[in-house]
């Protein structure tokens, strides 16, 4: 998932903060410190949060 996040070339503001949201949690299933399903579940919260304070 991180290679393809990181060979998108043409991306808006919003989609860089949702790729660093991304890339702050993945790393915590990365590191075997939760499942996918509880970083699924903070990234869907985060990126909702962000996109409702941003619209």
């Amino acid at each position: 998932m991180i290679d393809f996040i990181s060979s998108v070339t043409d991306v808006a503001t919003n989609e860089i903060q949702i790729e660093n949201i991304i890339t702050e949690e993945a790393g915590a299933y990365y590191e075997n410190q939760k499942s996918a399903e509880e970083v699924a579940d903070i990234i869907q919260s985060r990126v909702s949060l962000y996109l409702s304070e941003n619209s």
